[in-house]
């Protein structure tokens, strides 16, 4: 998954669009590439420590078709000591 957040780095994508449900049918469609967030009661952030970037989820707003997500990603400097 970090290789997709890499591109979206790097190529400075504004927006994701998703055409179709994770699971379908009970058969995977792709990966959770999104933090599901408290309300799910997980976490709001993703951290990929191999590319040094983290995906935090702002908002989630549900429609009767679709869901709209605002998501933050940015690089994290690791410094050692």
């Amino acid at each position: 998954m970090c290789d997709f957040w890499q591109m979206t780095w790097e190529q400075k994508s504004r927006a994701i669009v998703m055409l179709n449900r994770v699971i379908e049918k009970d058969t995977w469609k792709c990966s959770q590439y999104w933090p599901l967030g408290s309300d799910y009661g997980k976490e709001d952030e993703m951290y990929f420590p191999e590319c040094d970037l983290k995906v935090t989820l702002l908002s989630e707003q549900d429609s009767l078709h679709f869901t709209l997500r605002t998501l933050e990603l940015e690089r994290v400097e690791v410094t050692l000591e």
